[in-house]
């Protein structure tokens, strides 16, 4: 069932700017912007299941990115949607944002809503490139790539948990945790998070489009070398 990658890239904008505008809906009824959050990571976890489906790279890879992005939008969407949504009241950013936009907040807030179902296609490119790298078989890199999602999907819920048990504990409340891996880094699960992506870079070694610009930059390189000096 493999399209086009601009085809997938055209329906998955779609598809998110229709989600977001259900979502804002929401938003609009609740006066509570929070959902833009758990919306932006659930999007991305449907645009990696969309992706691997209408891919044309190796079925085990596209398999492999459906349920290690899965795995990670399921888990920051619910996180998000517990901690942002559920919540007595607008997280204190949106609030803001509230406050200072005034009687133009709805615009404002429909005009950003839809900015962050660009920034999900966006975000999902290394997802095409895993889903059309059509490198055969099972290899050392996926392998790799599975290890590195495992651990920092591990590690960004752990210091999550982290955090919400610290702060339950009304003891707690004005001081900052340093418990567990937040005694070792200010924001441990932004580091999670971030090594997280790598695991899609390990995953896309060797597609068509990786390969394709290191050939042409080779290429380019032997040309200039081959030219004649004037």
């Amino acid at each position: 069932m493999a399209i086009r990658v601009y085809e997938a890239v055209l329906v998955g904008l779609g598809a998110m700017s229709a989600m977001q505008l259900a979502f804002y809906f929401v938003q609009r009824a609740r006066r509570d912007a929070g959902i833009v959050d758990a919306g932006w990571a659930f999007g991305l976890g449907l645009l990696a299941a969309f992706y691997a489906v209408v891919g044309s790279g190796d079925p085990t890879r596209r398999l492999i990115l459906a349920l290690v992005a899965g795995t990670w939008s399921l888990r920051l969407a619910t996180y998000l949607f517990v901690n942002r949504v559920l919540g007595p009241d607008e997280d204190g950013r949106y609030a803001m944002l509230r406050a200072q936009w005034g009687q133009r907040a709805q615009l404002y807030f429909f005009i950003f809503f839809q900015v962050q179902a660009t920034w999900s296609v966006l975000f999902s490119v290394p997802f095409l490139v895993v889903a059309n790298n059509s490198a055969p078989g099972f290899r050392v890199w996926d392998a790799l790539g599975i290890l590195v999602a495992l651990v920092a999907i591990g590690g960004e819920s752990l210091a999550d948990w982290q955090l919400a048990r610290f702060r339950a504990n009304p003891a707690n409340r004005g001081k900052t945790c340093r418990a567990g891996l937040w005694g070792w880094s200010r924001h441990p699960n932004y580091f999670f998070e971030w090594t997280h992506w790598w695991a899609y870079v390990l995953l896309g070694v060797g597609s068509p489009y990786v390969c394709e610009r290191r050939l042409k930059s080779a290429a380019g390189g032997r040309a200039k070398s081959a030219a004649p000096s004037l």
